[in-house]
């Protein structure tokens, strides 16, 4: 699994390395001479750096870790949950004590 998440980075750097290379060509030689050009030239780099952020974000939200889970809860509403049960085990427990011995329950 992490040799194809590796070949497809090596993948995608060489692709962005070879489009910054023919960008480069491409304005070397050719330097736009109308604003259509420039705009075409503006937005295809844009277009590129959006699918390069993109693909990081993607690598990123992969590389984080889902917080851990027990049965589909995460492990803090489990923990209130078993901490809350508990707590009514107790109240209850103190409640009963308190009107066997006849004091005044609350």
């Amino acid at each position: 699994m992490k040799e194809m998440e590796q070949e497809t980075k090596v993948e995608t750097q060489e692709e962005d390395q070879k489009d910054d290379k023919q960008e480069e060509q491409t304005s070397a030689a050719n330097l736009p001479k109308t604003q259509e050009e420039l705009d075409a030239l503006i937005e295809g780099r844009i277009k590129r750096e959006h699918r390069k952020w993109s693909r990081q974000q993607a690598q990123q939200s992969q590389d984080t870790a889902p917080p851990p889970t027990v049965c589909g809860l995460t492990l803090w509403r489990t923990l209130y949950i078993w901490l809350f049960g508990k707590l009514r085990k107790a109240v209850t427990r103190w409640t009963k004590i308190r009107s066997e011995k006849r004091l005044r329950p609350y």
